[in-house]
């Protein structure tokens, strides 16, 4: 039996028995085995199994010096970071579910404190530094299931956006990385990683009530400035994405009942960004 598959058949037992396992020994070395496997391109184990053991052990057994080393481990080299910058690799599995976990182990931070501010910080930086630089946007990969980077990168930001240990300063630059995540990308998002952005990093970040409101109108106002792409087909898809991205911070904000402050600013950049002919030089 291969080692992919010796793990899968323990975990499948441990998830039929709610997650817990007799022994508790075990937990521990497994719990390296998993995070080492978060990249598998098999997506029951990566997905059903590693994940979502991981994240119900957060709560049940893992105590603060485990999490401050797991969390350790998947921001480092070997996984947040792996072959960041390759195109359509195996690779980004492991980048997108180490995201994944990092927004779980962030979410028993706020319940539970195990971080210092620093830690935090740090955490943030890597987040931000690692979602400038990824450029693998697939959504849904066949057979291997969802790699989905961008909407597992949002998970991990929503969490950071309410912890308290990060100021105006760290919520501004996640804005600025999540705007140039849209304005930049290379592709029509199309499994709703707008609507993820918006609805867990950008307005919980508005909704600490930490940003000062000219900062996010002009925030907001910045996506109907971006250079022109090469090709028609390029500019076409950023003023989609623009667009899209829009329409889910308009709506979500008027669901949110938070719409009055920011409805000026989203009307207008809408509004540019639909009515905004085909550049000359494309002709």
């Amino acid at each position: 039996m291969s080692v992919e598959n010796n793990l899968k058949e323990r975990l499948s037992l441990i998830a039929k028995n709610d997650y817990r396992v007799a022994d508790e020994t075990e937990v521990w070395p497994l719990a390296i085995r998993m995070v080492h496997s978060l990249g598998s391109t098999d997506p029951e184990l990566r997905d059903i199994l590693i994940f979502t053991t991981l994240d119900q052990w957060t709560d049940l057994y893992f105590d603060s010096k485990q999490l401050r080393e797991l969390l350790s481990i998947v921001l480092d080299d070997e996984h947040l970071f792996l072959g960041l910058g390759e195109q359509e690799s195996d690779s980004v599995f492991m980048r997108s579910f180490s995201s994944l976990a990092i927004a779980s182990f962030m979410a028993r931070h706020r319940t539970h404190p195990f971080l210092s501010a620093q830690a935090v910080e740090e955490t943030h930086r890597r987040m931000l530094t690692y979602l400038s630089r990824e450029r693998d946007l697939r959504g849904h990969v066949p057979v291997k299931g969802w790699a989905h980077a961008v909407a597992h990168a949002a998970d991990a930001l929503g969490q950071l956006a309410l912890c308290s240990e990060l100021g105006e300063q760290s919520l501004l630059d996640m804005l600025r990385v999540i705007r140039e995540t849209i304005v930049n990308a290379c592709v029509v998002f199309v499994d709703e990683e707008d609507e993820r952005l918006v609805e867990k990093p950008v307005l919980r970040a508005i909704q600490r009530q930490v940003l000062k409101k000219a900062e996010i109108t002009g925030w907001i106002s910045d996506f109907a400035s971006f250079g022109l792409p090469p090709t028609y087909q390029e500019w076409l898809r950023k003023k989609t994405n623009i667009k899209n991205f829009m329409r889910s911070l308009y709506f979500r904000s008027l669901y949110r009942g938070i719409i009055d402050s920011l409805e000026p600013a989203l009307s207008e950049t809408l509004k540019d960004i639909s009515n905004r002919e085909i550049p000359s030089i494309y002709f």
